[in-house]
């Protein structure tokens, strides 16, 4: 039996994040499986990856939770729990923006209707940082529901008597159709419009929410489709991620946001003009502007081989550009940055990127890059002990994060 858990979608410590992002899965489904197209296309991931200042997350429920219990919705129940589960993890002191499949995007409407009303302070932040839901196939005036459970045997008996018009369901539409608008939340959603094992579980009527400005937008695919885009091309995936973005914004990588500052100085003519100077300042950019073709670093990978590498390598890229966007110009340590971003690009691109296109073996790979890249530069530079193995992995996954290298031919 599945316990209620939430967890991060990579395990990656942000300097600079600005908002949550919630996966909720509907009944029958899990935090992972729910949004999984494949081994490689976890689109939770891709929202991770394109938008670099939020932190996100997959709550996960007991999937028989949506059953009747002396006439009212035990998501009730839930919505506390899953509220005090949110508290626990710092959720609410930034803006927040929930996505949810099926019946999960009730349970988001019960614990922000809870949340208001039982005035519990760590609740109330996390209803008044809210910023929006994205809703995909959930049945709001309860038609199909049972059609859903029919599909999950495992599911609680009392969840299909749950029918179109349940008065408890209709209240907490109502009351969500009441105070979206006012209370700031925007509202997005999505209907299938094929059949899955026989039926249109969710149509367009029961999947609108029924709040002003919300147009319901039928997706070309079923219930279990339409919450798992094969790529970012899928108009899923393009208009979920529009809409996050859209709420909190993206505030730009450190790194870059330094670099603007210091080209923009530079191109006014407040550098010294030293020559010296003036090429420090260019390589910088070169270092901290991305090449074509604009490829996200998850991609490249996928395209090398490397799909495994993912989490490790978005971890590390983000740790050096992290220690990359501390220094400023003038410093040394940024000077040492860039001779050594430098000679890692280089060495791969001389001695590494021709064996790929030739065909070399994943094996082969690493132990080019140990041969050419690792161990050579660690002995040139044996006396500077900031200078080694895990180092040198975060510069060549920044260097493929902005398309200075790439890992397929």
């Amino acid at each position: 039996m599945q316990q209620l858990q939430l967890h991060r979608v990579a395990e990656v410590t942000r300097p600079h994040v600005t908002a949550d992002v919630i996966f909720v899965h509907g009944l029958g489904g899990d935090g992972r499986e729910t949004w999984s197209a494949g081994p490689d296309a976890f689109w939770p991931l891709w929202i991770f990856e394109d938008l670099t200042t939020t932190e996100l997350w997959m709550l996960e429920y007991p999937a028989s939770m949506f059953g009747s219990a002396n006439g009212a919705l035990v998501i009730s129940d839930q919505a506390k729990q899953v509220l005090d589960l949110l508290a626990t993890h710092s959720i609410g002191t930034r803006p927040i923006v929930f996505v949810a499949h099926s019946l999960g995007g009730l349970l988001v409407k019960q614990l922000l209707r809870t949340a208001v009303e039982l005035h519990k302070p760590d609740w109330e932040l996390i209803a008044a940082n809210a910023r929006g839901v994205l809703f995909l196939a959930t049945p709001h005036t309860g038609a199909s529901i049972a059609s859903i459970a029919a599909k999950f045997p495992f599911v609680s008996k009392a969840t299909a008597q749950i029918s179109a018009n349940d008065p408890n369901l209709l209240g907490l539409n109502d009351w969500y159709q009441q105070n979206a608008v006012s209370r700031g939340l925007a509202t997005h959603a999505y209907c299938e419009t094929r059949p899955y094992l026989g039926n249109v579980i969710v149509d367009k009527a029961s999947a609108n929410p029924g709040v002003a400005g919300c147009v319901t937008i039928e997706f070309n695919g079923n219930h279990a489709e339409i919450c798992k885009p094969p790529s970012k091309q899928s108009p899923i995936y393009a208009g979920a991620r529009k809409f996050i973005s859209d709420l909190i914004g993206d505030a730009p990588r450190p790194v870059a946001a330094l670099a603007s500052k210091i080209l923009s100085a530079k191109h006014s003519g407040h550098l010294d003009q030293d020559d010296s100077y003036v090429a420090l300042a260019d390589e910088f950019e070169n270092y901290t502007t991305a090449k074509e073709p604009r490829l996200d670093l998850a991609e490249k990978l996928r395209l090398g081989g490397k799909a495994h590498e993912i989490p490790r390598a978005i971890r590390l890229k983000e740790e050096f550009a992290k220690s990359f966007a501390r220094n400023q110009l003038q410093s040394s340590s940024t000077q040492r940055y860039i001779k050594l971003l430098a000679e890692v690009d280089s060495r791969f691109n001389s001695h590494v990127y021709p064996a790929i296109v030739n065909g070399a073996s994943a094996a082969e790979t690493a132990a080019l890059i140990k041969a050419w890249i690792s161990d050579p530069i660690i002995e040139a530079h044996k006396d500077d002990a900031l200078v080694n193995h895990v180092v040198l992995d975060r510069m060549i996954y920044y260097l493929t994060g902005i398309c200075h290298i790439r890992w397929s031919p």
